[in-house]
């Protein structure tokens, strides 16, 4: 985007963008499917610890960057831990963050400092379930490329 708009500094500071790319709703499967035309329909889902002298919590997401942490670079208020990554089809990849948001939905947490992505965030409690599911999502593509590739 190269669209000009003021700022206060804080918002700045939180990592807030261009107010008319922003958008509260999130991707569509179709639309992430656009997005992720330009890398060869690759997509990562990752699992990160967001953290401060204050706060420790989880955060699911999807991003098309290859290195995750390059994501969360002046984007988030927090000290960022990247704990798994999942590389996958967009699609896959797509469905398995909107299988863990269904999954984990009542263990949801609310950041005290506000960024985009914050309504992705879990509280440190469920890791290992979290963990778990990612690594069944996972055996079940590994199971279907492999499947796929043998008919």
């Amino acid at each position: 985007c190269f669209e000009t708009f003021s700022q206060v500094p804080n918002s700045h500071l939180r990592g807030s963008g261009c107010p008319a790319c922003y958008s509260t709703r999130g991707y569509s499967r179709s639309e992430y499917r656009e997005v992720c035309k330009k890398y060869d329909y690759n997509s990562n889902l990752y699992l990160v610890r967001c953290y401060n002298d204050h706060e420790n919590f989880l955060k699911v997401g999807i991003t098309v960057h290859e290195d995750v942490s390059e994501r969360f670079k002046s984007r988030v208020p927090y000290d960022v831990e990247v704990l798994h990554v999942l590389k996958g089809y967009c699609d896959n990849v797509y469905d398995a963050e909107n299988k863990l948001k269904r999954v984990f939905r009542k263990d949801r947490y609310s950041p005290k400092l506000s960024f985009k992505g914050e309504t992705e965030c879990f509280n440190l409690n469920v890791k290992d379930k979290i963990f778990e599911t990612i690594l069944a999502i996972e055996k079940e593509l590994t199971w279907l490329k492999t499947h796929q590739l043998t008919t």
